[in-house]
């Protein structure tokens, strides 16, 4: 016989006297008995059947489960709108608190610059009357290089040191 020729017909199985027998014995296991309930086997009565319990739904059963569940229901979201409002007032109060605290830094500011003003208009002031007049324009010109990439400021710088330094000719 070579590796693609069908096998010959199949042998005739063994016969097995526990599957032969014509009545179930004791020993053999019925369908039931997979399911918790046992049969009765030959020979014996069979029992009387137990009054099984009625699962139908009993309605006061169910509107007390309802009304159960209706308070747990009620009960949750009480605590949730306690917690909301506890959070919403913590951050009322933390609002209340960054505007308080940012308005006094703007109010501290302005007077910082306020009185940085007054001291520069009182130096300009001085300039003008000594004469040196482009000492209060070079108060005015930022001449202070910002960055590396902007322009060099040299050269504005040393102008107004020139014009400084001649008298007005009037």
């Amino acid at each position: 016989m070579d590796d693609w020729s069908q096998p010959a017909a199949p042998a005739s199985p063994k016969k097995d006297p526990i599957f032969d027998e014509k009545e179930p014995s004791a020993k053999s296991v019925s369908h039931d008995d997979f399911f918790g309930e046992t049969s009765p086997t030959v020979g014996q009565p069979s029992a009387p059947a137990a009054a099984k319990p009625n699962h139908a739904p009993d309605p006061s059963a169910r509107e007390a489960i309802n009304r159960q569940i209706a308070k747990r229901t009620a009960d949750i979201d009480a605590a949730t709108k306690e917690k909301e409002a506890n959070i919403l007032a913590a951050a009322k109060t933390y609002l209340e608190a960054q505007k308080t605290k940012r308005e006094k830094e703007v109010h501290t500011a302005k007077s910082t610059h306020q009185k940085e003003q007054q001291d520069d208009a009182k130096k300009i002031d001085s300039y003008k009357k000594s004469g040196a007049v482009w000492n209060s324009v070079g108060m005015l010109v930022d001449l202070k290089k910002p960055n590396p990439h902007s322009k060099n400021t040299e050269r504005m710088r040393s102008l107004l040191t020139k014009l400084n330094e001649e008298k007005i000719k009037s």
